[in-house]
């Protein structure tokens, strides 16, 4: 799916981004609910890598999501976690400019596997 890059709060992404994800929006899993467009989004995503060679950027050019935990909705001007884990205990219910304070440049990656934190919507 193509999401639009509105934020880039630590690392490098381009404007536009193909996110893999598992399932679809007829068949989704629990956890990881299809992405809605229109929706806004607090991303921990990094490039892909290929099957083949862990070290290199899968070919496709799609990124992922960090961990499941790596998405927070953004709505009402606070972010909202859709799991629970390490990043979304700490960031869930915060407002928006509290939630890009916490993170931490110095954790994100600045070769592969190009591990980024963004604001994005589909």
């Amino acid at each position: 799916m193509s999401i639009h890059v509105t934020d880039v709060v630590a690392g490098d992404a381009p404007q536009e981004i193909q996110l893999f994800q598992l399932g679809s929006h007829e068949d989704e899993v629990e956890t990881d609910p299809a992405y809605q467009v229109g929706e806004k989004y607090l991303l921990f995503v990094r490039r892909r890598m290929s099957d083949g060679d862990p070290s290199v950027p899968n070919p496709d050019g799609t990124w992922i999501a960090t961990a499941p935990d790596g998405r927070l909705e953004r709505s009402g001007g606070e972010v909202n976690s859709f799991i629970d884990g390490p990043v979304t205990d700490q960031l869930d219910g915060v407002d928006i400019e509290t939630a890009i304070e916490q993170v931490d440049p110095s954790l994100v990656a600045p070769s592969p596997p190009d591990q980024t934190a963004l604001g994005a919507s589909e």
